[in-house]
């Protein structure tokens, strides 16, 4: 793939079933990316979509296979995301990482698959491109029921800041270890990641989900405001992801 102008590439990433093709697919607007819903990965490779939809024409929307897949492919996958790395860095600006919704704790499994990406995109500014994608946030959700876990969410000691928090644990060590070596340069963490919560059915009317239409587009605005996401410095070594299926 190669840069184009006026087109932003947004990569997802996250857990087997987490709905990142659904997610893709609704971007898009139609079923282009293969959903199942079930434990293994129907995503096998790394795959690139331009959208359909005429407020988003400009948006390609880069699917990718899952962490956690029941069938042990973890490492498979991870080395396939990071040699396709290599080329839809032409152009990639956003990372999404996607978690359900209803997941308001920090279990492991998330641990591992934030400190996989720390250690495959060792990248100065990595992560001031990465906003979190709450997926699963379905319409027919009350406002009220909707409003408290988002809150939960967002809160001082909630999941976005513990997220913040372990990626600054993981980010140091890397830093102490790799500031010696020649062309690495510090990795940055920001204060907040952009969050974002999203009901991807497809089936769905605008005016039923209209709040899924109205994150869309703050997280496309904020997409487009992003320059090129410079991965120079990926992580070419073989990573020991055997952690990831424990």
């Amino acid at each position: 793939m190669q840069k184009e102008e006026n087109i932003t590439k947004i990569l997802l990433l996250g857990e087997t079933g987490v709905g990142k093709s659904s997610f893709g697919n609704y971007i898009i607007g139609k079923k282009k990316f293969l959903t199942d819903g079930g434990a293994s990965s129907t995503t096998k490779i790394i795959d690139g979509k331009i959208s359909e939809r005429e407020l988003y024409k400009d948006i390609y929307i880069i699917d990718s296979p899952g962490t956690e897949d029941s069938k042990g492919n973890d490492e498979y996958f991870l080395e396939e995301l990071k040699k396709s790395f290599q080329d839809i860095n032409a152009g990639v600006k956003v990372i999404c990482i996607l978690i359900n919704f209803s997941q308001p704790k920090f279990p492991l499994y998330l641990q591992k698959q934030i400190h996989t990406y720390c250690l495959l995109f060792p990248i100065k500014d990595f992560w001031n491109h990465v906003s979190i994608i709450f997926t699963k946030s379905y319409y027919y959700i009350p406002e009220n029921k909707f409003n408290k876990t988002k809150s939960e969410l967002e809160s001082e000691n909630g999941l976005i800041n513990q997220i913040i928090k372990y990626i600054e644990e993981s980010t140091k060590s890397i830093n102490e270890e790799r500031k010696n070596d020649n062309n690495f340069e510090e990795i940055r963490v920001p204060n907040k990641l952009p969050a974002y919560y999203i009901d991807s059915d497809l089936e769905t009317t605008e005016e039923e989900n209209i709040r899924t239409k109205e994150e869309i587009k703050k997280l496309i605005d904020w997409a487009r405001t992003k320059d090129y996401l410079d991965v120079e410095n990926i992580n070419k070594n073989k990573i020991d992801v055997n952690y990831l299926n424990t």
